[in-house]
């Protein structure tokens, strides 16, 4: 997997991958670490869905969601 890396995580503060590389190595490292039972067609799919770049960084600041800050979708009438 780490042939689909294409930039300094240090650097960017992010992982970059490239996952629609045409090294067959990265493809069918796709394929074992996240689709093994998936057809060639169905990896083709996942990594369609697979976004490039990932946090470098676990981040640090709080997160918690507040029950009085949460939004709300009407529902129909």
């Amino acid at each position: 997997m780490t042939a689909a890396m294409v930039a300094d995580p240090a650097a960017l503060g992010v992982s970059r991958l490239n996952w629609r590389s045409a090294d067959p190595a990265v493809f069918q490292g796709v394929k074992d670490a996240l689709a093994g039972d998936f057809t060639d067609e169905g990896v083709g799919r996942l990594l369609a869905m697979l976004e490039p770049d990932e946090t470098a960084a676990i981040p640090m600041a709080e997160a918690r969601g507040e029950a009085h800050t949460w939004g709300r979708i009407p529902g129909p009438r």
